[in-house]
């Protein structure tokens, strides 16, 4: 039985078996996720992260600063990549193979990144 079992497995590719064995752990959402509103609107303020700890522990939430801090910075990362991502989409233009959205092109007086020297060239002093 158990090398029927095998053989049934082997026969199917990886999106068969998805359909047949959905993840047993679905992604967690975080505790912090219901109060985000409330944690722009004090960070909006400037109230420490500190304060808005001891506000979330009169709401019944147990966190630490550190653990606000990651929240804070994993949300406000995700919310930047989603506002991003359409952007990238839009203005990727592929120029001769590459990408011409080069850091090096954005610097003042690079006319490409193969221009762009950062050693200075040597200044002649003239000797009196």
């Amino acid at each position: 039985m158990a090398s029927q079992d095998n053989q049934d497995w082997m026969d199917m590719d990886e999106d068969e078996y998805m359909a047949q064995h959905p993840p047993r752990r679905k992604k967690l959402e975080s505790v912090l996720a219901p109060y985000w509103d409330a944690i722009a609107k004090f960070r909006a303020r400037d109230y420490t992260l500190d304060e808005i700890v001891t506000y979330l522990k009169h709401c019944g939430v147990e966190t630490s600063v550190s653990g606000l801090h990651k929240y804070i910075q994993r949300r406000t990362e995700r919310e930047l990549q989603r506002k991003q991502a359409p952007q990238q989409a839009q203005n990727a233009v592929v120029n001769e193979g590459r990408s011409t959205n080069n850091p090096l092109r954005r610097l003042e007086g690079a006319k490409s990144a193969d221009s762009f020297n950062p050693i200075p060239k040597p200044v002649e002093i003239a000797k009196d």
